[in-house]
């Protein structure tokens, strides 16, 4: 009896304990971090910043670089079909590069946005700011021709010209904060500042890098390392820097103790929150518990609905209805998300397998992760499964993700065994992720989902509306099937059934339901066409 006593008493004291520990920790730390935050803060801040604008400088210059050698090889005509195609998929992922111009001279013959022009534009932008490399030259202000009236700047060489964004480092930059991009010859260390924005720094800043005080500014510069020339310079004013770090220590203290045991208590909570919400889904995983909805997917061309997507869900006892976002994390964290498709698998199954067999063209879609993919185990279990229900393979379609697919060599063989057994592999969220012309050529998947983000945007004048159309070209060249996810205006499925898209998933067209809801939709629809 009284180890039990003992037994039940050891876990509050060390909760205790962890709150003591927190609290005093915490106290300490806060008195010293208030003598040295000023200084430390500003410059650790600072630096972080410059270095994660260096970091997007250098991924649009990496960018710029591959496309002026990929572009100089291309195998098409200049401003062939195929040609648009090939700069549009390059600049689809592209950092910072709003459009690629083929031009002769002064002259531009064709954009990967405008396509071809009729007639060709004559374009004087003047001699360039300096010369980056052999033959690829800088320009900070040229017309855009796809916006009239404004200017960006560019990239080119005699044969090609990338408008950056002028957005690029737009919301990157603390509005207290004063920022310039330059460029440096790394053999003579001459430095070009043509500046996006304007720092009070000498150029000694560029070719000697730091953190250092200067005048009344805490300035911070990087430079790459590889010969791309790319410099970065950011500073602050000292004033409104020591003003958002300066604090008084004994408030701090004081706030470093309440915190600390705040800190404490919340770890504990975590904890055992974090393991009671893992074993509750290992139960729910063990048991096969986890629910499943069906979102229709439809055909406003003949009014009909073509298919369903399988949507996961996780109810708790209590009737709480836990997110994907946060199950799905979760069973990913603790190796468990072969067990969330396999749960899926067997409800979609088992919900409908005599609608499945009742209508032979209609299709169910099941997400399924890169562990799923690579694994021949769920290849097998798939196939007795619906060996079992006596359904079709080319009824339970697939979905992979950009990220499951990043490395097409690796993914390729194993796409071809599910397509081998029958079942189609569309791209899911295509657009959100890393995949071009040239991924979706190896991978040979046989559809590919648009994200929501790009149907919400169009009617809109922003990049991904723009990017929209080129996306469904390219699908059609490649003889991929496309599915529009997030439709939810009539003005959006016009548009969409207007450049051939013929099946849209959205609310317009159906929530996600039950299966006997989905059921009922499919007799309406019998119904209404007999």
């Amino acid at each position: 009896m009284q180890h039990g006593i003992i037994s039940r008493c050891v876990p509050y004291l060390l909760a205790a304990l962890v709150v003591l520990c927190t609290t005093l920790i915490g106290g300490a730390a806060a008195r010293y971090v208030s003598l040295q935050v000023t200084d430390y803060q500003a410059r650790a801040a600072l630096a972080a910043d410059t270095d994660d604008l260096l970091d997007q400088a250098y991924l649009m210059g990496r960018d710029i670089h591959a496309i002026m050698q990929r572009t100089a090889a291309a195998p098409f005509p200049p401003c062939s079909d195929h040609d648009l195609t090939f700069m549009r998929g390059l600049i689809l992922h592209a950092y910072g590069i709003r459009d690629l111009e083929r031009i002769q001279g002064q002259t531009i013959m064709c954009s990967a946005l405008l396509g071809v022009l009729d007639p060709p534009l004559a374009v004087d932008i003047g001699a360039p700011d300096f010369m980056l490399s052999n033959g690829i030259y800088f320009k900070q202000a040229a017309p855009v021709i796809s916006i009239p009236g404004q200017v960006s700047s560019i990239v080119y060489n005699d044969r090609l010209t990338a408008v950056l964004s002028s957005q690029f480092f737009a919301g990157r930059v603390s509005p207290e904060a004063e920022f310039e991009l330059a460029f440096m010859n790394p053999e003579t260390r001459q430095v070009y500042r043509n500046a996006l924005g304007g720092v009070d720094i000498s150029d000694d800043f560029f070719t000697n890098p730091r953190i250092e005080h200067h005048q009344n500014l805490l300035a911070s510069t990087r430079c790459a390392e590889d010969g791309q020339f790319l410099c970065i310079a950011l500073a602050m004013d000292l004033n409104t820097l020591r003003a958002r770090y300066q604090l008084d220590v004994s408030i701090t203290a004081i706030a470093g103790c309440i915190a600390g045991a705040a800190l404490g208590m919340l770890a504990i909570q975590i904890y055992l929150r974090s393991q009671r919400m893992e074993n509750r889904l290992r139960r729910t995983l063990r048991r096969n518990k986890l629910h499943v909805v069906y979102q229709p997917v439809y055909d406003p061309q003949n009014r009909r609905t073509v298919g369903a997507e399988a949507l996961a869900r996780w109810r708790l006892p209590d009737k709480t209805l836990v997110s994907p976002e946060v199950f799905i994390p979760l069973a990913e964290q603790h190796g468990l998300v072969h067990l969330v498709t396999r749960n899926v698998v067997h409800r979609v199954i088992e919900d409908s397998e005599q609608l499945l067999r009742q209508n032979p063209d209609f299709y169910i879609c099941i997400n399924i992760s890169a562990a799923d993919l690579s694994s021949p185990d769920f290849a097998d279990y798939l196939h007795r499964s619906i060996s079992t229900a006596g359904i079709r393979p080319s009824q339970i379609r697939l979905e992979i993700t950009e990220r499951s697919a990043a490395d097409p060599a690796e993914a390729t063989p194993h796409v071809s065994r599910l397509q081998a057994a029958g079942h189609h592999l569309l791209l899911d969220d295509f657009g959100t992720g890393h995949s071009n012309l040239t991924t979706l050529s190896a991978l040979n998947v046989d559809g590919l989902k648009l994200d929501r983000g790009f149907t919400t945007a169009i009617g809109t004048d922003s990049a991904p509306a723009l990017i929209v159309p080129r996306i469904l070209e390219m699908a059609s060249a490649l003889r991929l099937s496309v599915i529009t996810e997030g439709v939810e205006t009539q003005e959006q499925a016009d548009y969409l059934m207007a450049r051939g898209v013929q099946h849209m998933q959205g609310w317009l067209f159906g929530k996600p339901s039950s299966i006997q809801a989905l059921g009922l939709r499919l007799q309406r629809e019998v119904v209404a066409e007999s």
